[in-house]
């Protein structure tokens, strides 16, 4: 239940961001919609998802950056595996420096969430984005740990993909080059 209170008042905190004349009531209401299921997401229980506590202790991200030396061993460690710095770089300084795995949910759901955020107010002309908010927390929001990546990547191309329809190629490209950093596919 309270995960549908959080995305409803999320997506009515859109709602009133998109009618909004005042850039500061826009910013306001946006940084409001943002915020409630950021905040719902750094406290997630590790109960909820099928795959919280391999993620946690047992994948080649989380449970080695935490059990890695330093820094530069575990992005060593993991350079020999994976390609996505960006992401082995946010979890490696999460897991070495403050341990603490709900602020790596926190970032990476701010990410994702400012990222669709942004992708559907930038689209505000075409659809409304409240329900682009609430909609895609219906489908995507409680998905498995195993899709952060993917998820991250997407929704900062979100973001941006208004640059095509304003012919701003090479800017796009920039992003699309940053994005697989986080998630190469």
């Amino acid at each position: 239940m309270i995960y549908l209170l959080c995305f409803g008042a999320s997506a009515l905190f859109a709602q009133l961001a998109y009618k909004s004349k005042a850039k500061y009531a826009v910013f306001i209401w946006s940084a409001m919609s943002i915020a409630v299921t950021v905040i719902l997401a750094g406290l997630r229980d590790y109960s909820i998802g099928i795959d919280v506590e391999n993620y946690r202790t047992f994948n080649i991200y989380w449970g080695k950056a935490s059990d890695t030396g330093t820094l530069a061993e575990y992005l060593k460690f993991y350079s020999r595996y994976e390609k996505e710095y960006l992401f082995a770089l946010l979890v490696g300084v999460i897991a070495q420096y403050t341990g603490d795995f709900r602020l790596f949910l926190f970032i990476c759901h701010f990410v994702i969430i400012t990222g669709v955020y942004i992708g559907a107010y930038r689209q505000r002309k075409n659809v409304n984005p409240a329900l682009v908010m609430f909609l895609f927390y219906l489908y995507f929001y409680s998905h498995s740990l195993n899709v952060m990546r993917q998820y991250m990547a997407m929704a900062i191309l979100f973001a941006f993909v208004a640059d095509i329809q304003k012919k701003r190629y090479v800017r796009y490209t920039i992003v699309v080059l940053i994005t697989t950093l986080i998630h190469s596919t």
